[in-house]
């Protein structure tokens, strides 16, 4: 008969939980990839120049994420340094927090006491939850958006036909961002504040900002077309109509497979259920030496602690998940 004793059930386990975790996120990594392959055929040759291969970008990583997840009267040029300022405090607090815990008191004098690498990979862990949490915010902002995009491009259509207006772009933008509702409003204004403050020729810089904040394929055609308009005066209403009907089109190839998704986002809730019963099961059938063995073994607690990671990058996944953005 198999003699298995608790701590190699618990490891076991705790294998295949990570095994199933880690093919459920590389398929759902890949799905949009393969929907975008299949789908070049359909949507036709698409400008492979970036807008950064045209026009220089002028902004930083962190100034993007931060100016596309906050709203544009609160972002600040001092918004980056707060932000950095923000997570090494993390840093450093989590840091000294995990140094005092682990000697249980004060380090002393030496240098070498107040070095421990489990403290610094807290301590990195702990710096890093801002930006991760603004990478969600970001993702969610551009899942709705990838949505809101067609009706956004049908209305500013319909503002770019008015008579008189196809020769002020500018105006186009403003009366669109006033009429606008839904998550593409503060895309629109973020475009339309940054035109105010330094004019007509920081078109590039307003279509970057405006990618960004949707990430997709007719997002970048669209910011190349309001460029070509602003800085060229290119009459662009035949290729927004070209544009809108393909939007049109490509949604419903989008819209017959939102399903596959759905076996994600479940199985991203499903550890946080399944996870604690199987540990309280085979306490149980042990006889309690589960639990004693996760507080006195380290190689066990720390695969709980590696289980519990993967169960909250679970439930981040599925909350993206749960309205995916058009990748065409």
């Amino acid at each position: 008969m198999l003699n298995v004793t608790p701590e190699t059930a618990v490891k076991i386990i705790l294998i295949l939980l990570y095994a199933f975790g880690a093919y459920q996120l590389t398929g759902v990594v890949f799905a949009p990839l393969l929907r975008r392959w299949r789908s070049q055929g359909y949507l036709g040759a698409t400008p492979k120049a970036s807008l950064t291969d045209e026009y220089a970008s002028r902004f930083t990583h962190l100034e993007l994420l931060l100016r596309a997840t906050s709203h544009p009267t609160k972002f600040t040029r001092t918004s980056v340094a707060q932000f950095l300022t923000l997570s090494g405090s993390l840093f450093f607090l989590a840091y000294f927090v995990l140094l005092v815990g682990s000697h249980g008191q004060l380090p002393g004098g030496q240098l070498g006491d107040w070095w421990n690498p489990n403290a610094l990979l807290m301590g990195i862990l702990t710096a890093a939850i801002p930006y991760a949490l603004k990478q969600i915010q970001l993702q969610m902002i551009r899942n709705a958006n990838s949505y809101a995009l067609i009706d956004a491009t049908e209305l500013l259509l319909m503002k770019y036909r008015t008579p008189g207006y196809e020769a002020n772009l500018y105006h186009v933008l403003s009366e669109l961002t006033t009429e606008i509702e839904g998550p593409m409003k503060r895309t629109f204004f973020s475009m339309v504040t940054l035109l105010q403050v330094e004019g007509r020729t920081a078109m590039p810089e307003a279509a970057e900002l405006f990618v960004y904040q949707i990430k997709n394929t007719w997002s970048r055609q669209l910011g190349i077309l309001l460029i070509k308009a602003a800085l060229e005066n290119r009459n662009i209403e035949r290729a927004l109509v070209k544009l809108h009907e393909d939007m049109t089109e490509g949604k419903q190839i989008v819209e017959g497979e939102k399903t596959e998704y759905m076996e994600s986002i479940i199985m991203g809730f499903f550890p946080l259920v399944i996870v604690p019963s199987i540990l309280f099961f085979m306490n149980d059938l042990f006889d309690g030496s589960v639990s004693k063995m996760l507080w006195t073994n380290p190689a066990v607690f720390q695969g709980l602690v590696l289980c519990i990671f993967f169960i909250f990058v679970g439930l981040a996944t599925s909350l993206v998940l749960s309205k995916p953005k058009i990748e065409v």
